[in-house]
Order: C-alpha cells, then structure tokens, then sequence
C-alpha cells in the first residue's frame, strides 16, 4: 500500500439543471406571491405608557422614602421628654449681622460700595 498513490476521481458536475429552468422561474415566483398584499401600519407606543407605571411608582417610593427618613431622623434628635420642651429657636440679628459681614469681608466691598450696587449707580 505505500506504493500506491491516491488519486481523486475525475471531475465532474454532479448537479444539473433541467432545460429552461431559469427561462420560467420569474414567473412561477410571480404566480406564488399573492397580488393583493396587506400592509400593517407601525404602531408607536409612546413613552410615557411604556414607562409610565414604573416612573409613577419610583417618584412615589422617593416620596414616602425621604418622608420616611425625615420622620426617623426627627424622632432620632428629638427624644420625647425634649419634645415637650422643645422651643424654635430664631436666629437673631447679631448673627445675621454677622453672616452679612463675612460676606462682605470675602467679596472686599465696604458700606460705600453696598450703597451703590444697591441704588444702582
């Protein structure tokens, strides 16, 4: 056997056509598809329907969820017998007085200044 050599047999077509296939194939497709199509229209859904349920009930749980911390972070500073007690506190004036003045003093204007941004000159 190893000294015979291997050789491929002849070649040749095994497939055939049969006379005047492609002479008749457009009409026969044609035939086969029918002449009065139905066209669908496209329907778009809009946004706001596909995610509507989903955006209401996220902005909900948002809503109840900082109420709920709110709730918790009030009751956690004020414990009940402060509670009773507590009194609103207002700011007074000499600590607006100095809130002005820091702002001053960090934008480098003086009264004269004020006045005039104020009165608009």
């Amino acid at each position: 056997m190893p000294n015979e050599e291997f050789q491929l047999p002849p070649s040749r077509n095994p497939f055939t056509v049969p006379e005047g296939y492609f002479d008749t194939l457009t009409e026969r497709i044609m035939r086969q598809i029918p002449e009065e199509t139905t066209t669908q229209k496209a329907v778009t859904v809009p946004l706001w329907r596909r995610y509507g349920f989903r955006a209401a009930a996220a902005v909900i749980g948002i809503i109840m969820g900082l109420g709920a911390l709110a709730l918790f972070n009030q009751n956690a500073i004020l414990t009940p017998q402060d509670n009773a007690t507590a009194t609103i506190e207002t700011v007074g004036t000499s600590q607006q007085t100095d809130a002005i003045d820091q702002v001053a003093d960090y934008l480098m204007c003086d009264n004269h200044d004020m006045y005039a941004y104020l009165s608009g000159e």
